[in-house]
């Protein structure tokens, strides 16, 4: 089945994988990640910043559903960051700051919902860093 709602915006998130790898840069033991990508659709929310150019990143924050896949993959959670493509802006640095709220994806009402229109997620989208 496929989401009700149309995706208008893609994320590619940076998850943790099995094993460990080097950091060709350090030379520093740090986990090995895969990235998942999940057409999703958001709404804009609110924005917020120092108001100084240049010293400060702006931060937007978004809403919505994940659309394909409808249900996020387990390893995508609150702290998990990646980059937004969204209405055709450049692609953004964007961090999960909720998912899968409170109704879950079992039940009749958290099942239902996940089948109709998908996981619900909010990200923070950073504008100028």
């Amino acid at each position: 089945m496929s989401s009700a709602l149309p995706p208008n915006a893609t994320a590619t998130f940076d998850v943790v994988d099995v094993g460990t790898v080097e950091d060709p840069a350090t030379g520093n033991i740090i986990p090995a990640t895969e990235q998942i990508t999940v057409a999703l659709f958001l709404r804009e929310g609110s924005r917020s910043g120092s108001g100084f150019p240049g010293s400060d990143t702006d931060q937007l924050t978004m809403e919505g559903y994940a659309v394909n896949p409808q249900a996020l993959d387990a390893r995508i959670q609150a702290g998990v960051t990646g980059s937004l493509v969204f209405g055709g802006r450049p692609a953004a640095r964007c961090e999960v700051l909720q998912e899968r709220y409170p109704y879950g994806s079992t039940g009749l009402i958290g099942s239902t919902l996940q089948r109709v229109i998908g996981d619900k997620i909010r990200l923070a989208v950073y504008i100028n860093g």
